[in-house]
């Protein structure tokens, strides 16, 4: 074998894995610099307690969950539903939170939002929506994006 042909498929090897490192690094970079929540919504039973009277009250609950797994806090302005039926809308609701929005949330943390089913079943229902409903959770941030 000719000694530039073996210098030549050096070279060519050399290059290639200089190609697949730089990409690597250019994608890793770019996922780092964007936004990425993690948002599951869960169906759950709330109980509570009155302090005063003791009493119990317990409701099915739908539990909406955003977790930071970006690199980036975000914003968060607002939270709510996509509808199936309901093109291109969402409902926002007034949910009980361990958080006020707009909120920042921090790289690696999240955040919980919950809701009583019934009452979204009504808005849901004031709206003209029965009968076989799918519910997406999402969030809103600071520039409008879901």
């Amino acid at each position: 074998m000719d000694i530039y042909l073996i210098i030549q498929i050096i070279i060519g090897i050399a290059a290639l894995y200089g190609l697949i490192v730089s990409s690597y690094n250019l994608s890793t970079n770019r996922r780092k610099s964007q936004y990425r929540v993690k948002v599951t919504l869960k169906r759950s039973y709330l109980i509570t307690e009155s302090p005063l009277s003791g009493d119990r009250n317990s409701e099915d609950t739908l539990v909406l969950k955003a977790q930071n797994i970006g690199h980036r806090p975000v914003t968060l302005n607002s939270m709510g539903f996509k509808v199936s039926r309901f093109k291109g809308g969402f409902i926002i609701i007034n949910p009980r939170s361990n958080v006020q929005f707009p909120f920042e949330l921090k790289e690696g943390k999240d955040c919980i939002v919950w809701s009583e089913e019934n009452y979204i079943k009504e808005r849901l229902r004031e709206s003209g929506l029965s009968g076989d409903i799918k519910l997406t959770g999402l969030f809103v941030d600071a520039i409008s994006k879901e």
